[in-house]
């Protein structure tokens, strides 16, 4: 089996291990409903915008989403959308991908080191963290807002990370990350 030549495995966590796809429509559709009436946008984001932003750093994703306002109100609307999805995950629970959380536990069973690494902010994680007690047994449980949203190339080569490593993720900033410390990439 492939995976038993690793030591380590550095997972993202939106759309690599948990399906955050109907929260982030939910939340991204309040925070446009909102953005609309103040004049911000003329039309609502679609579905398919914001399944291209969704793991990104959030610095990127709202100068995306609104490139004509200045910064002050993205970070208005970016605090809304934070507020709006705290208040909603902690209603409404993520849930692992298929197979997912068995997975992650065969590699921990197996004495492997899995590390979260996420473009997600801090509350976010500590939430999943809160929902998926699997994920404390992670060595790292990385969020870029704890490197001041740096890439995750850049995280990724400060953090100890023993032997083989496999970084496993579904954006380019994972790829990046993989090839930036000469990791394995999934």
């Amino acid at each position: 089996m492939l995976y038993k030549q690793f030591d380590t495995f550095v997972f993202d966590y939106d759309g690599t291990l948990f399906d955050s796809f109907t929260h982030a429509l939910h939340v991204y559709d309040i925070v446009g409903k909102f953005a609309q009436s103040q004049g911000y946008i003329q039309t609502l984001w679609s579905h398919e915008q914001i399944a291209t932003l969704i793991g990104h750093n959030p610095i990127m994703v709202w100068k995306s989403l609104l490139p004509f306002v200045s910064d002050d109100v993205r970070s208005q609307l970016s605090t809304l959308y934070s507020k709006t999805m705290f208040d909603h995950l902690n209603s409404v629970k993520t849930q692992w991908y298929p197979l997912a959380a068995e997975v992650i536990q065969t590699l921990l069973n197996e004495g492997k080191v899995c590390v979260l690494l996420t473009n997600a902010r801090r509350y976010y994680v500590d939430i999943a963290l809160h929902h998926h007690p699997l994920l404390h047994a992670f060595k790292y449980v990385v969020c870029a807002q704890d490197f001041n949203y740096c890439s995750k190339a850049e995280i990724i080569a400060q953090l100890d990370l023993p032997g083989r490593v496999m970084v496993v993720g579904d954006k380019a900033d994972d790829a990046l990350a993989a090839k930036q410390i000469n990791a394995t990439v999934s």
